[in-house]
């Protein structure tokens, strides 16, 4: 059941990912064709840069996810490549806790932020007039997906420790060595 749970939550996480990218794609060909209107017609598109700062904002929420199921975020392993197995394996639930409360707290700020956003009925200083709480939503949700992500590695991988299946935790948790 929790397996099944842990490739869901991996599911979305990569199409996430996919949508993210799918937007990075398109804010790219938006600036080619804004640069090509520059040279070739003197004039451009408004908020393109607007827009791309919103994708970059939203895609990095996202992708915190993924990088989490993928195991990327960075971790200094100096010593722990040379704990035994089961330390290294408190190490990796504790990382994991760590990662947690800090995305609690990106997540809570970041939803307080949305509903200020709402409630001053805040817009851009740009020539789009943008209301501040449609990017902040995406925004909010990454870091908020984040957090539960980050939650529910937290418990599966604890409940793996102390059942004793160790092996699984270590798949799920710990860090790529320097040969993977």
């Amino acid at each position: 059941m929790l397996s099944d749970l842990y490739r869901f939550l991996h599911r979305i996480s990569r199409v996430g990912v996919w949508i993210c990218g799918a937007g990075f794609l398109l804010i790219s060909i938006g600036v080619f064709i804004e640069v090509l209107m520059r040279y070739f017609f003197h004039s451009k598109f408004t908020g393109t840069g607007e827009i791309a700062g919103y994708i970059f904002a939203i895609s990095t929420t996202w992708g915190f996810s993924y990088c989490l199921f993928e195991k990327t975020h960075v971790r200094i392993d100096f010593a722990y490549q040379h704990m035994p197995k089961r330390l290294r394996g408190l190490m990796d639930w504790l990382a994991l806790l760590s990662l947690l409360i800090f995305s609690t707290v990106l997540a809570s700020k970041a939803w307080t932020t949305f509903m200020e956003s709402i409630e001053f009925e805040s817009v851009s200083t740009s020539a789009l007039q943008t209301p501040l709480w449609i990017p902040q939503l995406a925004w909010a949700t990454g870091f908020i997906l984040f957090a539960l992500n980050a939650a529910f590695l937290v418990l599966y991988t604890g409940l793996l420790l102390l059942t004793g299946k160790s092996e699984q935790a270590t798949l799920i948790a710990s860090i790529p060595s320097t040969h993977e």
